[in-house]
């Protein structure tokens, strides 16, 4: 165990012996004391309430609460307790994290390809992940979905879903919060919510809205900018309309607005001057090492800044980064209770703008400068959902239809070495998309005895792509197009392409409850995952850049226990997953020219062989344990391309180990109560893309411990915290970019925040 939880797990058991005769008085009284039992945690992982513990799936739930006291702020950081997940910067946004599961990941943003974990924001799927690492507003609970979701959460989810929950309005009373903290870096946050009954038992609005900002750690030693600020504003309005006891429905808007830096590049790797690759080709432009400063380099190779060095926040741009993100969500969702069960509906849009500009290779000189543009990416989602009970009650169904539709538009526009090589813009390049989905599904899970239960699912999809690649020409009174385009009258040089994909998906499983408290199951799932098309390689490449479906079936072992008169909770998964036409984002080589490009592509086969374990214990009144482990042995079984065999490469993104381990103290006092926490966790070494250059191409294993102590007063009205992430400072690699192999001659990387800490306030009425 780290030795920061073990020192607080001493001063936990001193302060219980300072306030032990506090404690005994105010039991005297009869004030509430900590619970003496575990909580039960109710989740809707199969698409209705159940306890958590009764479910025969991988899932991992956090409360809000739970989430506050851990110092939560964003989606990304509940991974740090959640076995065999991991979390990395997008490389072209700050807005846009990318999440790995299981093995299962996909770094790529643009709106020709769909991830591999799903986002649901109260039920409705984000296609997009811009906008999924802004603050968790008014959160009731976040669950963790571990392996293929092919049935009811279907939506090309191969990996696992992220399904987020906010609350909605209630007429228990005119009710809400507001608070304000305060941090290092000038970390200002400002949040507030507001529930009203409007009529009772009828109508009802709840508000919330957060803004917060800082001013950012890393700093131009030229200019004195602070490219790492960020400004973000969220707001969600919810409206609640019950007409009848049998029919309600809620109304919801949000409006996620960031301004602020991109993910900045740190110069990491130089090639040395004329290097050429075991053909004699040339590997960089070599011209590059002119434009550097003596103190760049040392012998033409060496790298700049390191993991460990304390350049990480000091560096000297061309230009600033900066990443502006806007997100609008609507959605209407309808639930009818009936005799026979309960009728859902859920009807979304979803609209995503957002631009980065980056200076990728995180020195004063134009080398290479990329301005992203995701513009216009609009989705509609609608869903028809009906559930029940039948015969006799032993039949618990779920059927229902979905439908998604998407469109919009990836620009990319690139300057390239134009100290040397002169006015190297490229002129703007990028494809139009549109996507389309179906799918029917059925699920039922029949109680065959008071023990034994069985569980099986069918889902039919049905995926449509469109792409209109494009670039602007130059000079339009001598159009030369790229290979693999024509001519418009637009000013562009234009190809479309179009492929179409189905497939069946499924889960089955058998679960026996051996005693009330201990529930074991097997089960098999199979996701299937929409091919698509490259948007940032030329329409030359084959199909314009196409790629196929994947398919991942998945083989699971389960157990669920309670001991102890539920003090100890433990929940143990193996599983083994068969994948099968893999969609790898990875850099590939021309053997000819030794010059790369990063593009999905797919990898015949692979398997990956796992476990997770995930322990809960209420030691003593007040004092509470929690820890979880994952190992993922994920490898390809065949994988070749025109470079020959890459069967043994490591899969990009995917630690082997992730671990956490948590204590918390709640302690009742004579004004209140008092909260002591730390949480540890740690995640393995991994690789970003194909590892040409180690280390400057993977991370090293990191570690991150955070801490929060916070009093609650009258009568739980007002609460006091103060807390600190990263507490020893370990700045973790987020990504890194080999723009060596692809002929620019370096390597960059993005490290994560240094370490945070601030006070908050909030008060509740």
């Amino acid at each position: 165990m780290d030795k920061n939880v073990v020192c607080l797990l001493v001063s936990a058991l001193a302060f219980d012996a300072v306030f032990g005769i506090a404690g005994a008085q105010e039991a005297a009284t009869g004030r509430s004391q900590p619970a003496t039992q575990l909580e039960t945690i109710v989740v809707t992982a199969r698409k209705r309430t159940e306890d958590i513990q009764s479910v025969p799936i991988s899932v991992t739930a956090v409360s809000g609460t739970d989430l506050e006291n851990q110092n939560v702020r964003t989606v990304g950081e509940v991974v740090l307790t959640v076995p065999n997940m991991s979390v990395t910067s997008g490389s072209n946004s700050a807005t846009a994290p990318t999440y790995t599961i299981r093995g299962q990941v996909q770094n790529d943003t643009t709106a020709a390809v769909d991830p591999s974990v799903g986002i649901y924001v109260d039920g409705v799927y984000w296609a997009r992940a811009h906008g999924s690492n802004a603050a968790l507003l008014d959160v009731s609970q976040v669950e963790v979905l571990r392996g293929p979701q092919g049935t009811l959460f279907g939506r090309n989810t191969t990996g696992g879903a992220i399904n987020m929950t906010t609350n909605d309005p209630n007429f228990d009373g005119f009710s809400g919060s507001g608070s304000v903290g305060f941090g290092n870096y000038d970390q200002v946050d400002f949040s507030g919510v507001l529930n009203m009954p409007i009529t009772a038992d009828r109508l009802a609005a709840r508000i919330a809205v957060n803004q917060q900002q800082n001013h950012g750690w890393i700093k131009d030693e030229v200019t004195d900018e602070r490219y790492s600020r960020s400004r973000q504003w969220i707001g969600r309005g919810k409206l609640l309309f019950t007409p009848t006891d049998a029919l309600s429905f809620v109304l919801s808007g949000e409006y996620f607005d960031y301004d602020g830096g991109a993910p900045v590049e740190q110069l990491a790797f130089i090639l040395p001057p004329n290097a050429v690759g075991p053909n004699g080709a040339p590997l960089g432009l070599g011209a590059i090492e002119a434009l550097l400063e003596s103190g760049f380099t040392d012998n033409g190779q060496r790298h700049v800044v390191d993991d460990d060095s304390d350049a990480i926040d000091r560096i000297s741009l061309d230009r600033p980064d900066r990443t502006w993100t806007e997100s609008q969500t609507y959605s209407l969702r309808g639930a009818l209770d009936t005799e026979w069960g309960t009728l859902k509906s859920i009807v979304a849009y979803r609209k995503v703008d957002t631009s980065s500009k980056l200076d990728l290779d995180g020195t004063p000189y134009e080398i290479f400068n990329v301005t992203f543009n995701e513009s216009n990416v609009d989705q509609w989602t609608g869903e028809l959902q009906a559930s029940g009970l039948a015969l006799d009650e032993r039949l618990n169904w779920t059927v229902g239809a979905y439908y998604f539709t998407e469109d919009g538009v990836d620009q990319t526009a690139a300057q390239t070495v134009t100290a040397i090589l002169g006015n190297r813009a490229a002129s703007p390049s990028g494809s139009f998309i549109e996507n389309d989905s179906y799918a029917g599904y059925a699920q039922g899970t029949y109680r065959l005895t008071d023990a034994w239960s069985l569980t099986a699912g069918l889902r039919y999809s049905s995926d449509e792509r469109h792409k209109r690649q494009f670039q602007d020409i130059a000079n339009p009174a001598n159009p030369i197009c790229p290979a693999g385009t024509t001519p418009r009258s637009s000013g562009r040089c234009e190809a479309a392409f179009k492929r179409t994909d189905s497939d069946w998906s499924y889960t089955f499983g058998l679960d026996y409850q051996f005693t009330p408290d201990i529930l074991g199951y097997v089960k098999t799932s199979r996701g299937y995952r929409a091919g698509g098309f490259n948007t940032r390689g030329g329409a030359d490449l084959p199909g314009g850049g196409a790629f196929g479906p994947e398919t991942v079936t998945d083989y699971e072992v389960g157990l669920k226990s309670e001991f102890l008169d539920n003090r100890v909770r433990l929940n143990l998964a193996v599983y083994y997953s068969d994948y099968r036409d893999i969609q790898s984002t990875l850099l590939t080589l021309n053997p000819d020219t030794n010059q790369g490009a990063v593009v999905v592509q797919n990898a015949a086969k692979g398997e990956i062989v796992g476990f997770e374990a995930e322990a809960t214990a209420l030691v003593t009144e007040g004092l509470l344990l929690s820890g979880s482990v994952g190992y993922t042995d994920a490898e390809y079984l065949d994988f070749e391309d025109l470079t020959g065999d890459r069967s043994d490469e490591e899969f990009p993104l995917v630690p082997k180990w992730t671990a956490s381990a948590s204590v918390q103290y709640t302690r009742e006092i004579p004004i209140g109560s008092v909260l002591l926490r730390t949480d540890y966790s740690y995640k393995d070494s991994i690789v970003f893309q194909r590892n040409l250059f180690p280390p400057y191409t993977e991370a090293p294993p990191t570690s991150l411990v955070n801490a929060r102590i916070g009093l609650t007063v009258m009568d739980g009205k007002v609460d006091i915290a103060a807390y600190g992430r990263n507490l020893f400072d370990r700045r973790a690699k987020t990504f890194a970019l080999d723009l060596a192999s692809a002929g620019l001659g370096f390597v960059s990387n993005i490290y994560g925040e240094p370490r945070r800490y601030g006070v908050e306030l909030t008060a509740r009425f």
